[in-house]
């Protein structure tokens, strides 16, 4: 089961570039029993694994490498913050956060693949064409006011990683593309990028603060995201986009609710 769990986070990571966090913690304690604390301890461990593989298999030239590492830097500083705070939230606070925030995502995701189709299209990991929106000849923005919201925004996914043990690939995708500029398809290349690392320091604070992660779990679930993500990587092509996000968005209101009831 701890292989299959990881199958799904890497072909998750491997479509679209986000989201295999927000299916890991939930699935961990719906099959595996695990408590809040480990399950998002183990998910930090196998998705910063599997996002790493996902920049390795990836060209690197497709990597905006300076607003990307605005992210990192600050990504990585706060996520022991955020995993520091969970020493004094209730886990029924966390928990409801967690749902919420999937809720959120769900939302989104449905309502863009309603909406916004074209945008819908290019969240996948091996987009062959640009948006219509974006220019892709056009340099990145590089102004004082996109440098300080990217650093924002590495403040809110090391602490959102942290305390609900997600990637935040979902805010760092839309981050790239809206305040720098940056084409979908090197925004999605990018954030793999900031996930592996993000994840690997609220990992990090995991153990610090834990004290011990169950090595097998962890070692099965991220060989699971490693196949997940080849197969995702494979499939991308082969999937309608539109109807990929929707299917997503109905599973993350399923496990949600099945978590809770």
């Amino acid at each position: 089961m701890a292989i299959f769990i990881g199958i799904i986070i890497g072909a998750i990571l491997g479509l679209t570039g986000s989201g295999g966090s927000l299916f890991a913690v939930p699935l961990l304690m719906l099959f595996l029993g695990l408590p809040l604390a480990d399950a998002t301890g183990v998910a930090l461990g196998a998705v910063a694994v599997t996002a790493a593989f996902g920049v390795i298999q990836r060209d690197k030239s497709e990597i905006v490498w300076l607003p990307a590492l605005f992210i990192l830097v600050f990504g990585v500083l706060f996520a022991p913050v955020g995993r520091w705070l969970t020493l004094f939230i209730d886990e029924t606070v966390i928990l409801s956060t967690f749902s919420v925030l999937v809720l959120w995502v769900a939302y989104k995701m449905w309502s863009q693949a309603k909406q916004e189709p074209n945008v819908a299209q290019a969240i996948r990991a091996e987009l062959k064409h640009e948006l219509e929106t974006f220019d892709a000849g056009a340099p990145e923005r590089r102004s004082y006011r996109s440098y300080v919201t990217a650093s924002l925004a590495g403040v809110l996914v090391g602490v959102t990683s942290g305390v609900l043990g997600v990637g935040g690939g979902f805010i760092i995708v839309p981050m790239l593309s809206l305040v720098a500029g940056i084409p979908m398809r090197r925004a999605v290349a990018s954030s793999l990028l900031v996930i592996s690392m993000v994840s690997a320091s609220g990992f990090a604070s995991y153990f610090y603060f834990n004290g011990a992660v169950d090595n097998v779990l962890l070692g099965y679930v991220s060989i699971g995201g490693v196949v997940g993500m080849l197969i995702g990587s494979r499939m991308v092509n082969l999937i309608d986009p539109i109807r990929l996000q929707q299917v997503f968005a109905v599973l993350l209101l399923l496990v949600v609710a099945r978590l809770w009831f």
